[in-house]
């Protein structure tokens, strides 16, 4: 296979977006290929240096059987609120943990669990560690061929096949922890591609921050107007500040004038709510 011509697309649900849908810590991840459960593998604070072991449960919810390969990846926070891959970070997990199997082959709804362990060195700073595990579809000979290009005539043809891949995040938390998600600024500007949402979020302590932000419409006398539910918002470790832009949906039958859009902030301590009122004109 020539890899001038192999574009291959790796369509990863790193579950680490600056903003994602509101889900349970533990839930789980529901995809046309794996199920996986739970979503987020946590290692809280030991009492003591012997390692600890988690389990990820898969299972093949396709009509193929699948082979997939298991690597760890490193993916740090920006202060735009994206993630990038890096190689290693000051906050990396990767240098504490092991897991089994490195690949695997499961047929349709076939079960497997991956053993995850983790094991702190003793003089470790306090705060937590983090990294991603990632399962990558191992290319059928099949789609490696489909892949191949085709002369026709003067030109050249070929194909983009999708590999699936999904990474669960593994946070590994050492010794005391604290950390608090604060709501600084917010603020919205109007433009020709439509109304964004301007905020800048900051956190503090030795570990990662999380919260639930939502933006209402308020006009005086008429029921609030949801613009955004609840959405989850996590800020790891590495950064200290994020300034993120959010696009404002439109809702139908819906001006955003007069009032006041309501931007708020639920933290995990269930007695902090933030919030920045900006008035419409």
């Amino acid at each position: 296979m020539k890899p001038l011509y192999n574009f291959i697309v790796i369509a990863v649900l790193a579950c680490t977006a600056f903003m994602a849908a509101s889900r349970h810590a533990y839930g789980q991840i529901d995809t046309s290929i794996l199920f996986i459960a739970p979503e987020r593998v946590e290692f809280p604070p030991a009492e003591d240096e012997r390692p600890v072991t988690r389990l990820i449960n898969l299972t093949n919810k396709s009509n193929k059987t699948a082979r997939f390969d298991v690597k760890i990846e490193n993916y740090m926070m920006t202060e735009n609120g994206d993630v990038k891959r890096v190689d290693n970070f000051n906050y990396s997990a990767e240098p504490f943990l092991r897991y089994t199997p490195k690949r695997f082959t499961l047929k349709p709804n076939e079960r497997l669990a991956v053993r995850v362990m983790a094991q702190i060195p003793k003089d470790l700073p306090h705060g937590d560690y983090h990294t991603h595990l990632l399962f990558r579809e191992i290319p059928s000979p099949q789609k490696e061929q489909e892949a191949l290009p085709e002369n026709q005539g003067n030109a050249v043809h070929f194909d983009i096949n999708t590999i699936y891949g999904i990474g669960v995040p593994i946070v590994v938390q050492n010794g005391t922890l604290s950390s608090r998600l604060v709501l600084k600024t917010a603020d919205i500007a109007k433009t020709a591609a439509g109304t964004w949402l301007s905020t800048k979020l900051q956190r503090t302590g030795n570990a990662e921050a999380a919260g639930k932000l939502s933006v209402s419409h308020v006009i005086p006398g008429q029921e609030p107007v949801t613009i955004i539910a609840e959405q989850l918002v996590r800020l790891y470790h590495e950064v200290d500040m994020v300034e993120r832009k959010i696009a404002l949906p439109l809702i139908k039958g819906h001006q955003l004038s007069g009032g006041e859009l309501v931007v708020r902030l639920q933290t995990e301590a269930e007695t902090d709510t933030q919030e920045i009122r900006i008035p419409l004109k």
